[in-house]
């Protein structure tokens, strides 16, 4: 029997799985703008318990945590088109020090405009301290949550766009307003009051009325270790193909993935530099660019890497081959060695490949390239943005009031 007709051999995992169990998996996360990206940035070459695993367990915990939703929530204001209310990211403050009772936790968000969320759910498993949100599949499946939300300010445009944000983000939640509104197509979307509704207004009131909550985070000390090396495994067979397969460092790479003990993992010899929130490299400057996603691939001497610039220009690197000469890749061949692709979320789209040099001139003044400044064009100030969705202000005996709905 010819088995390579009938397998393949996931980049995740190893293993030799049927055909029937390809998947079609993102390497960056679709809810990071991973929607939007160039065709390598996709593969098949993972099988669906691989996906589903590692997008619960290592994309999750790199995007559901304070510091990926602050990154999330700047992009996507920065080329925020104004012509239409859409759904923004939210940021993760932490949960409430003052908990309500009965086994629950009462999370604090903030929305596109500081409008204040408040989620309560079931408590998780300690594992999923880290996680904004809790347990995913829990929330999927049999407890979607409680949200109630307040408005920051009286604008038609941000109160849309802050409801828009909170029913995407928790779909599977009841939904309530704090703030009084008597606008029909938002009451609408609201669930109906209960017994247990009740309880969690009498609960918020005064948390939601307060200038500041106390809240606390439970944080990773390797924030991003596993993410790393799954984004190597994928970009690195994305890159190199089947012979990267072969290579002793994917072999290490796979180990320090599926390590779920931090201080063994910190043991594997694993090349790159970590997401240090607060900590910024010189080449920031330089690479990343302001609102969006950076990926900037490129051979240096023997070393393959992926230098990733998060929208605030933080970055962290990612060796996909410490040896890599002996491995060909077509895109990194037709660049010289460097190329460059930025991921927009606020435009939902991609701009690259990009070769590197020109890249890195016309973020310096050099020579510019087209659409790149068609790109810069779209950049907004937030006093921009508050200039553009004025014309919605709400009058002072309008909608909003301040008692609860």
């Amino acid at each position: 029997m010819n088995i390579g007709a009938t397998t393949f051999s996931c980049i995740y995992c190893g293993r030799q799985k049927p055909e029937a169990e390809r998947s079609l998996e993102h390497i960056w996360p679709e809810g990071l703008a991973g929607k939007f990206t160039p065709d390598f940035f996709k593969t098949r070459e993972a099988c669906g318990t691989c996906n589903n695993l590692l997008g619960q367990f290592v994309d999750g915990e790199f995007q559901r945590s304070f510091f990926t939703s602050v990154e999330e929530s700047g992009a996507a204001l920065t080329f925020l088109d104004t012509t239409t209310a859409i759904a923004l990211p939210l940021v993760y403050m932490g949960t409430l020090a003052d908990q309500p009772s009965g086994g629950e936790v009462c999370e604090s968000w903030l929305g596109p405009r500081g409008e204040r969320i408040y989620f309560l759910h079931a408590e998780d498993r300690a594992d999923f301290a880290s996680y904004a949100g809790g347990d995913p599949i829990k929330r999927k499946i049999s407890d979607g949550g409680r949200v109630y939300m307040s408005f920051s300010r009286p604008n038609a445009y941000w109160i849309h766009t802050a409801v828009a944000s909170a029913r995407e983000k928790f779909r599977n939640a009841e939904f309530r307003l704090l703030t009084v509104v008597d606008e029909p197509t938002l009451l609408e979307l609201c669930s109906p009051e209960s017994d247990q509704s009740a309880k969690d207004r009498a609960f918020l009131d005064s948390h939601w009325r307060a200038k500041t909550n106390q809240v606390r985070q439970t944080m990773l000390l390797d924030h991003g270790a596993r993410f790393q090396c799954k984004l190597a495994l994928g970009f690195g067979s994305a890159l190199f193909g089947r012979a990267f397969q072969e290579t002793d460092y994917e072999t290490l790479l796979r180990k320090a993935l599926w390590e779920r003990d931090p201080e063994k993992r910190a043991n594997i010899p694993i090349l790159g530099t970590p997401v240090v929130p607060g900590v910024r490299d010189g080449d920031e400057q330089l690479l990343g660019y302001p609102g969006a996603y950076t990926f900037a691939f490129m051979r240096s001497g023997d070393v393959a890497m992926v230098m990733v610039y998060l929208p605030s220009t933080r970055s962290f690197r990612t060796v996909m081959a410490p040896e890599s000469q002996g491995l060909s890749s077509r895109l990194l061949g037709q660049f010289n060695d460097g190329f460059v692709v930025l991921l927009v979320p606020g435009l939902q789209a991609h701009f690259g490949p990009i070769h590197l040099t020109p890249y890195v001139l016309h973020r310096h003044g050099g020579p510019q390239i087209p659409e790149l400044v068609e790109l810069e064009s779209k950049r907004k100030t937030i006093e921009q943005l508050e200039t553009d969705v004025s014309r919605w202000n709400v009058p002072q005996n309008g909608r909003l009031g301040s008692g609860s709905n």
